[in-house]
């Protein structure tokens, strides 16, 4: 797998408003799930931080700050298993241009893809980073060159599992397939749902090339932010 800084700029093929199996009435996890969906999907602002765990492979760590109008600040470190450290890489989009740069060298510029920021909401509440980072996709900023998730994917078969605590915070875990005939994909995966604030604390991800483990912390939506955090500027 490449690891580069130009998969976050494109990195997330999910998207906030996710696509539903048909049915006449919704069981109460796809409810649940579709409650998570919700809430992302109409946040103004969103920040939080993620940490994937592909065992025995590498450890990614992201700290993002998004704001409507496709704004993104996000700090990424890479570690490999078995080795201290990591490549520190940073994200920063003002709406329209955005920024990259892997360590000491920068990316070259890029015009902002139309749906960064709904995109990476998109992976928090879908297919989880690590699957978007290794089904990324190459972007610009032509819309309609660039269909969301929305249009390739379907979740379903929708499952309750335990209610349990995640770090003190009570959550169901809710089971689901996500498949994807354009894509060429088909796991499962775990979400474990704040049943007060219904926004996700954690996931298990189950592919053929892969699995992980996420957690999500510090994750507030609505929140005021500041305008220098998305100022491109910011990156030599």
């Amino acid at each position: 797998m490449k690891l580069s800084v130009p998969f976050c700029l494109t990195f997330v093929v999910a998207a906030a408003a996710g696509s539903f199996a048909h049915s006449t009435e919704k069981n109460p996890a796809e409810k649940l799930f579709g409650e998570m969906i919700s809430k992302l999907n109409e946040a103004k602002t969103a920040t939080f931080i993620v940490e994937s765990v592909v065992k025995d492979q590498f450890t990614l760590k992201a700290n993002a700050k998004l704001k409507v109008g496709n704004k993104a600040h996000i700090a990424i470190t890479m570690r490999r298993a078995g080795t201290d450290g990591g490549t520190p890489m940073l994200l920063v989009s003002d709406g329209t241009t955005q920024v990259a740069k892997a360590g000491d060298r920068r990316q070259r510029d890029q015009p902002t893809p139309p749906t960064l920021v709904a995109d990476i909401l998109g992976s928090i509440s879908h297919t989880g980073f690590m699957p978007a980072f290794s089904l990324s996709r190459r972007s610009s900023g032509d819309a309609a060159s660039q269909p969301k998730l929305i249009d390739m994917i379907a979740v379903g078969e929708f499952q309750l599992g335990k209610r349990e605590k995640i770090n003190t915070r009570e959550a169901q875990a809710v089971t689901y397939q996500i498949t994807s005939e354009q894509r060429h994909f088909n796991f499962e995966t775990t979400v474990w749902i704040d049943v007060k604030t219904k926004l996700p604390l954690k996931r298990e991800i189950r592919m053929k090339q892969f699995s992980a483990v996420e957690t999500y912390t510090q994750l507030k939506l609505n929140t005021k932010l500041d305008e220098g955090l998305f100022n491109t500027a910011v990156i030599e």
